[in-house]
């Protein structure tokens, strides 16, 4: 009796091991968790030094980016003459006459307006590119007046400050705000030129600190979050994996971080690590539920994610 019973035991337990590998075998495989290599990526966004110290925020009731859209169309229609902007005659460049126009406006909404313009999978955006292009050339034409007419010359690095400022208080994208803390740290680069050659030694300390801290922590934002979140180079950024799925979910994640993860999510429909196959089927899951965020950042990122071709993928992606 003792002996059957033995028997049944065993075999009991050898079919719950057959029937437990099976259902290991049946499950597919995870979607990746977070690592916790990325910590910069789920603490919100600010600047170590106020730009209000720079210059304080504009009061009127005009939107910076009605002004910025106009200047994007008159700058594409001949983007040359602005690349030489320290000399040429600021009358022939009409759209820094509209980033010197907007530096009193209160706010600006640019992206809402066209979200596709600034998220996609363009290896060059124009968008982007043209306002980088704009703030350049707007910080140039003040090193026009800057020996005879320094009043008038800070009138453009303050115009080009707001519009880097701008950008970064926007900041939907990576690329929106990398532009626009470049632009500031540009800018405030010009401005103690003035204030030093004034002999205003305190402006000279307050710019200065600006610059310094804010080129620091640009630093850190490109090394410690977009590399990792964005570069779709997967022997590099497979480790990071898990933290990317995080960082497109949550929605206390800066939504420039949340964009940038959601497309590399687009990646992942047509290339992962070879130890990361879990997540090319969980992708597109989670692409789907983002789509239907109801913030246009995520849903227009979501929706690129989606809709990435396998040819597009092997021109923006490279591959393991």
């Amino acid at each position: 009796m003792w002996g059957n019973l033995q028997g049944w035991l065993i075999s009991a337990l050898m079919l719950l091991a057959a029937v437990g590998m099976l259902v290991v075998i049946a499950l597919p495989e995870q979607e990746s968790s977070p690592s916790g290599l990325v910590p910069l990526a789920f603490k919100p966004i600010a600047l170590p030094v106020s730009s209000d110290t720079v210059l304080p925020v504009g009061t009127s009731a005009c939107d910076a980016g009605d002004l910025y859209r106009e200047a994007i169309d008159l700058y594409l229609q001949d983007p040359k003459v602005y690349e030489d902007a320290a000399r040429v005659d600021p009358a022939k460049l009409p759209a820094v006459a509209k980033v010197k126009q907007a530096v009193d406006c209160a706010g600006m909404r640019l992206f809402d307006k066209d979200p596709k313009q600034f998220i996609n999978y363009n290896a060059k955006n124009a968008w982007i590119d043209a306002l980088m292009a704009l703030g350049q050339a707007t910080n140039d034409v003040g090193l026009q007046f800057r020996e005879s007419e320094p009043k008038k010359a800070k009138e453009y690095y303050d115009a080009a400050f707001v519009l880097g400022r701008n950008l970064f208080q926007e900041r939907a994208t990576w690329e929106e705000l990398n532009k626009g803390l470049s632009i500031m740290t540009m800018s405030t680069s010009a401005m103690t030129w003035l204030s030093d050659k004034a002999a205003d030694s305190a402006r000279v300390d307050v710019l200065q600190k600006f610059t310094d801290q804010v080129q620091a922590y640009h630093g850190d934002l490109q090394e410690k979050v977009a590399s990792p979140l964005g570069n779709p180079v997967e022997s590099y950024a497979s480790k990071y994996a898990g933290d990317i799925f995080a960082a497109a979910k949550s929605p206390s994640v800066e939504r420039c971080w949340r964009t940038t993860a959601i497309l590399h999510l687009g990646h992942y429909r047509w290339n992962v690590a070879e130890d990361r196959k879990g997540d090319q089927k969980w992708a597109p899951k989670e692409l789907k539920i983002l789509e239907a965020n109801s913030d246009p950042a995520i849903h227009t990122a979501a929706d690129a994610a989606m809709n990435l071709t396998v040819e597009e993928q092997r021109m923006t992606g490279s591959g393991q």
